[in-house]
């Protein structure tokens, strides 16, 4: 049955995610207490100061993202070489 998902389904990006169940569970709990915090510091403010915002955390790069920072890096270097033998031919 799963064989016939379409690809980028949640349980393909489960499975083969960059998360195991112990880091999703770290992250929600890490991500309540923030919460928390903010709401207490909210209620508890003075007169004028302004509201807490907790920033959303940051989630680890998948598999593909990871590929195509690569291969964006790659090519930014080849770019680069590319440019820096043009203009070396042409100051010369």
């Amino acid at each position: 049955m799963v064989e016939h998902l379409p690809p980028g389904n949640a349980w393909a990006r489960h499975a083969h995610g960059p998360w195991d169940d112990r880091n999703r569970l770290l992250h929600d709990i890490d991500a309540q207490l923030r919460d928390l915090k903010a709401l207490t510091y909210n209620i508890h403010r003075r007169e004028g100061q302004p509201a807490l915002q907790p920033e959303p955390l940051p989630r680890p790069k998948g598999r593909d993202e990871r590929e195509a920072e690569a291969r964006d890096q790659e090519q930014h270097a080849a770019e680069r070489s590319e440019l820096l033998r043009t203009l070396a031919r042409t100051t010369t």
